[in-house]
């Protein structure tokens, strides 16, 4: 099976068109389990998305402000990744 470049095969749970690849979970804030990676399904591996864990619903200034700056960043990943 083939994976994308940006997918980690300890976070990877892709089996032959089912599952998804991942790639390194970006940790925002620990202590409010917030983290972002890039993900994308077995069956379309040249389709990337931005996977969003997030245990509140409301993040202080702080946690909101790193959010926006991984999700840009996982944003450009996701654009620019050859597959």
């Amino acid at each position: 099976m083939s994976h994308p470049s940006w997918c980690d095969r300890a976070h990877c749970v892709a089996r032959g068109s089912a599952g998804a690849h991942r790639s390194r979970p970006v940790v925002i804030d620990r202590l409010l389990l917030v983290r972002a990676n890039l993900y994308s399904p077995a069956a379309a591996p040249g389709v990337a998305f931005v996977e969003l864990r997030c245990g509140t619903a409301v993040l202080r200034a702080r946690e909101a402000y790193g959010l926006g700056r991984a999700l840009m960043s996982l944003g450009r990943a996701a654009e620019d990744a050859p597959f």
